[in-house]
């Protein structure tokens, strides 16, 4: 099985042997881009999925030379497989061997520079897995980005200006995403949040108003939602999508008030 290493990881297990036994059918992308039956050199946390999560962290328990029989309580896709069925079919079966193991260094290590990389790396990522629909995953590459610009500060290093420019705008792209994410999952307090971290790095982003809006207008807090979308019109007059949410902005509040017309009339 080939897992290609790219380098970005905590930790780096190189050459480690993977072959399934039974009769299961497995896609890469069910496996976080695995490849069977050949030596395979992992980056951990480089997988995408719920499985190669699962077998990263017996890796890790393992020692160079080691051999285990893995006997999956969970099938390809994450879902927990009940106890009359965990040595059927349904629950994949691994046999590993790990070939040898490397560290890399540790983040505490980093420079502000090498920490953006990784950030970079992991929004971009992030982004692929979200143009792919695999919405769970994004998240956590996009809080793993934002995770690593934050230590940029914390690194002690006093990184120069550009650097710490460099990590507000991955730090901002990074707050939209994950708001964009929340959407599609419907938490709208919490694109909420997203937006106003990010229009606190960027005071006059229009994605940040134009999604807050969005989210504020789910939550029924129509004027707040009408006062984004006022303020992102008046940064991009012509944006579309942004006076199509204006527009349906000041009806949800035409709607609100004819109700109440409606209860004090009656």
């Amino acid at each position: 099985m080939i897992f290609p290493t790219l380098g970005k990881g905590n930790n780096c297990c190189e050459c480690c042997v993977f072959s399934v036994s039974g009769d299961v059918e497995m896609l890469e992308s069910e496996l976080g881009g695995y490849r069977l039956g050949v030596d395979t050199e992992v980056t951990i946390g480089e997988g995408d999925s719920r499985l190669s999560g699962l077998l990263d962290t017996v890796v890790k328990s393992m020692k160079e030379g080691e051999q285990c029989y893995v006997n999956c309580r969970v099938d390809v896709k994450g879902e927990r497989v009940s106890e009359l069925d965990i040595n059927s079919k349904t629950a994949p079966k691994f046999n590993i061997t790990l070939l040898s193991f490397s560290r890399s260094a540790d983040v505490t290590e980093l420079e502000a520079d090498e920490l953006l990389d990784r950030a970079e790396h992991h929004k971009e990522r992030g982004v692929s897995l979200y143009s792919a629909g695999n919405i769970e995953f994004a998240i956590r590459r996009f809080n793993r980005a934002a995770d690593f610009v934050r230590r940029v500060d914390q690194s002690g290093n006093f990184p120069p200006k550009s650097v710490r420019d460099r990590g507000h705008t991955v730090l901002c792209q990074c707050e939209l995403n994950l708001a964009a994410c929340r959407l599609k999952i419907s938490e709208h307090d919490k694109v909420v949040e997203h937006c106003t971290s990010a229009l606190s790095l960027d005071p006059h982003n229009v994605k940040g108003l134009f999604r807050r809006s969005q989210a504020l207008a789910k939550l029924g807090r129509y004027q707040e939602a009408k006062k984004d979308a006022v303020e992102a019109r008046g940064l991009e007059p012509k944006n579309k999508a942004v006076i199509a949410q204006l527009r349906s902005v000041d009806e949800l509040i035409l709607r609100e008030k004819q109700i109440y017309q409606k209860m004090f009339s009656a």
